[in-house]
């Protein structure tokens, strides 16, 4: 992988929840509990006081942690609240929120649902273009 950059790797961040770095609340919040320290000697990991370490893209909430030198993991929040209280994701599946707000990441408001299925609750996608007759597109003056 490339220096510095960023790769969704499940397997690792799900790695650092069981070494103890994350904690993952019911409520949906992540918890930093280690702190990495790099020296000449090397590296080790230091108990730290809890600090909140989502991370907002702006659709969803991510957790990133570093893993080797400057590469970052990461993986959404809901994805990984899912796998820590109720097992791996079947193929085909996806998580969805039961009251829409993709940043209420509790165990009780996340459910599963098909990859295809989710239509339902979907918002009518707008034309970046703003072609006529397209649902949700303003219609151009002439």
């Amino acid at each position: 992988m490339p220096y510095g950059r960023s790769l969704v790797d499940e397997e690792g961040v799900l790695a650092a929840v069981n070494a103890g770095i994350l904690r993952v609340d019911r409520d949906g919040s992540i918890w930093r509990c280690k702190k990495r320290q790099v020296g000449d000697w090397g590296s080790r990991w230091f108990d730290v006081d809890p600090v909140r370490c989502e991370h907002d893209t702006g659709s969803t909430l991510q957790v990133r942690v570093t893993a080797g030198h400057a590469n970052r993991i990461q993986m959404q929040v809901d994805r990984l609240v899912w796998r820590v209280y109720r097992g791996p994701i079947p193929p085909g599946k996806k998580i969805a929120h039961r009251d829409d707000d993709r940043y209420n990441n509790a165990l009780d408001n996340l459910t599963l649902v098909d990859l295809c299925g989710d239509l339902s609750t979907a918002a009518p996608r707008r034309s970046r273009r703003g072609k006529p007759g397209l649902p949700g597109s303003p219609r151009r003056a002439r």
